[in-house]
């Protein structure tokens, strides 16, 4: 059953990183008016609160560019949680 909870875990980890990924995509391609500004204001009300935190921590310490790292980041935080979860779970037995 744990096994199954990791996989499921593992799963929505890796969903997420692709709707980040889809995310910066779009947000190169997109503009006001295009058939996919919906698809991009969807994505951008969703990921919103997870990438805030990231943007706010990058630029207090001089991150501050005109690239946004913060997508990047996420990916690696939601992939480090994942391996200490699973750590943590096989750290059990």
């Amino acid at each position: 059953m744990g096994f199954l909870l990791i996989k499921a875990f593992y799963y929505f980890i890796e969903i997420f990183n692709f709707v980040i990924l889809a995310y910066c995509i779009l947000s190169w391609f997109v503009r006001p008016g295009s058939p996919l500004m919906n698809v991009y204001s969807m994505l951008h009300s969703f990921l919103s609160p997870l990438l805030e935190p990231f943007r706010r921590l990058l630029y207090r310490f001089g991150f501050a560019t005109g690239v946004d790292i913060s997508p990047w980041v996420a990916m690696l935080f939601l992939n480090l949680v994942y391996r200490i979860v699973v750590r943590i779970y096989y750290a059990r037995f």
